[in-house]
């Protein structure tokens, strides 16, 4: 038998073609080319986890059965999503059946014997709001990180209803996204030597939700000892879009079932086997009955604080991430954490761009921005009030905004970046500092590119004025190249930013003596909540670049918030 499987993958290893051997199977993957023309091998589509069809919807993943031989030579479909990102009334794209890693490692790691298998590994966890986004090359290009020595590991997992439904017990508990990830870091951490790759020198990476998910991996019992070392792009676990507020998972659930037909039953049990037997495409297409103003919220699933039971013996989450910082139940490896300048690009592109939203947005704005902005849990019933205090200091004015007015455009910008990304980041950065965490370094991304993700979020034909600010995701476009999503060329001074970005990623994940050099300068962790430093990285394609230490974290934004009568703050007494 053994005999014949040999034959088989000799057979199927053409001159494009490689073969690695793990303890369980033989892998055939691809022969390419990195963007500076080195040879690198691409193994793709690699099962990481059963399944989760059938029986397996809305249950936590399970080991994959074992195969003698993989084919890693095509791309794994996207888990199933609408991405309501990009597109105002997206397409259904991808399959349930997704959980499926992709490896991708430079010949000379995986040259190396396994028993000295010495490249450092990096792991990315893919951005969406946990509703949207993959694996695939098309956003996830692995070209640039091919050109130095690391292996690069990314994966899907799962997405909206079939990622975080939860009715809060053991039918369906929750967090099966969150959970898909531990496998894949499982995963990696039994087989990455086989490719080349240091089972002790892992980084796990991830921008916006993806930085998100990486914090909530720095606290989750079920990550311990799976990384060594964590980066944190535009995403954070305190912030509102992350936070787990069990009574509205709950309702959602309630509200899914209703909308597909399953809302006639008395138990969660006989719910979730009703759900099980809806196609996936009929509750995808439901995801519209919870849009309130345009594609608004966005996020409507995410995760739950779970319990552990007889069924339930991996929880994601036990408490809030709060209640992990606060007792200091924190794995303290180094950490690069930060944004990027106009993060709110993200909120307010496909609000004020297309002329219909934009009329109704001037029309009705307090409220709306009301249930954007301030729909989590605050700790006043008079929002009209913490509405007037946001108005006054992002806009100058209680009157009606004026959208032709480019400072009142860019206090837009401002609320949605400090509300869902800056000031969650500065709570976090202040109590981890407070409990020990002393290997943080933090930085802002304000280099203003040739190219942006905000024509994607604006959701148009045409490009936006790029004098709209730097985008979330924008400093993505330097680490992976991203042909399905961006047409890039890069002007020399993007190209010199991409190779800084990468030389400063790739050099922190390999190790380092408590600093990091960049340029001619060295990048220190933050040490004290009373003298911040952080690296800021400025510029743009046409008037060069800069690399600064600064001190002073954006304080008189994150002051206004912390004097806010918002639920958080309660925390921080």
């Amino acid at each position: 038998m053994k005999t014949l499987v040999l034959c088989i993958v000799i057979h199927l290893a053409t001159a494009h073609e490689i073969t690695v051997q793990t303890n369980s199977s033989t892998i055939v993957g691809s022969v390419k080319s990195s963007y500076n023309g080195d040879t690198y091998f691409s193994y793709t589509g690699i099962p990481y986890a059963k399944p989760p069809i059938g029986p397996l919807r809305f249950q936590n993943p399970q080991y994959p059965d074992s195969q003698k031989i993989i084919i890693a030579t095509k791309e794994p479909p996207l888990c199933i999503q609408r991405n309501y990102f990009f597109h105002n009334n997206p397409e259904i794209e991808g399959k349930e059946d997704c959980l499926y890693l992709n490896v991708f490692t430079p010949k000379v790691c995986q040259e190396s014997l396994n028993d000295t298998a010495d490249c450092h590994v990096m792991i990315y966890i893919h951005w969406g709001g946990y509703f949207a986004g993959g694996s695939t090359t098309n956003y996830l290009g692995p070209d640039y990180f091919m050109d130095r020595k690391v292996v690069l590991v990314t994966f899907n997992y799962r997405l909206g209803p079939f990622g975080f439904l939860s009715t809060l017990d053991d039918e369906s508990p929750g967090n099966f996204g969150l959970k898909d990830q531990v496998m894949a870091l499982k995963w990696v951490r039994r087989n990455i030597r086989h490719f080349g790759g240091h089972r002790k020198k892992i980084t796990i990476f991830g921008s916006s939700v993806g930085g998100g998910c990486v914090h909530q991996h720095l606290l989750s019992e079920s990550s311990r000892g799976l990384f060594h070392r964590a980066i944190s792009q535009s995403g954070n676990g305190l912030a509102p879009w992350a936070l787990p507020v069990n009574s509205i998972q709950k309702k959602i659930s309630v509200y899914q079932a209703q909308f597909v037909g399953c809302g006639n039953f008395s138990n969660s049990k006989e719910m979730i086997e009703c759900l099980k037997s809806v196609p996936a495409e009929e509750i995808m297409n439901s995801q519209d009955y919870f849009k309130q103003f345009h594609n608004n919220p966005l996020i409507i699933y995410g995760p739950v604080i779970e319990n552990k039971t007889d069924r339930n013996q991996n929880p994601f989450l036990t408490k809030s991430p709060w209640d992990y910082l606060l007792n200091g139940e924190i794995q303290k490896v180094p950490w690069i954490t930060g944004l990027v300048r106009d993060e709110g690009l993200l909120g307010i592109l496909s609000l004020v761009i297309p002329e219909e939203t934009r009329k109704h947005l001037i029309r009705d704005f307090e409220n709306l921005l009301s249930n954007i902005i301030l729909v989590f849990p605050i700790s006043t019933t008079d929002t009209h009030a913490l509405f007037k205090n946001i108005s006054e200091y992002y806009f100058k004015t209680e009157e009606q905004i004026n959208l032709e007015d480019p400072q009142s455009l860019q206090g837009l910008v401002n609320v949605f970046s400090d509300r869902g990304f800056l000031y969650p980041l500065s709570q976090a950065l202040k109590i981890h500092i407070m409990k020990g965490h002393n290997s943080i370094y933090l930085y802002s991304f304000e280099y203003k590119g040739s190219h942006t993700y905000g024509n994607l979020f604006a959701h148009t034909e045409g490009k936006i004025d790029k004098s709209w600010g730097i985008c979330h995701l924008d400093d993505l476009l330097y680490l992976f190249k991203s042909p399905g999503l961006v047409n890039v060329t890069f002007t020399s001074n993007d190209k010199l930013l991409r190779e800084n970005l990468l030389n400063i990623w790739t050099d922190f994940s390999s190790g380092h003596n408590g600093f990091i050099k960049v340029q001619n300068q060295i990048w220190k962790p933050v040490k004290s909540v009373n003298e911040i430093n952080f690296l800021n990285i400025t510029g743009s394609s046409n008037f060069g670049l800069n690399f600064q230490i600064n001190k002073g974290f954006f304080e008189d934004r994150t002051n206004f918030w912390s004097n806010l009568s918002i639920y958080e703050n309660n925390y921080m007494k």
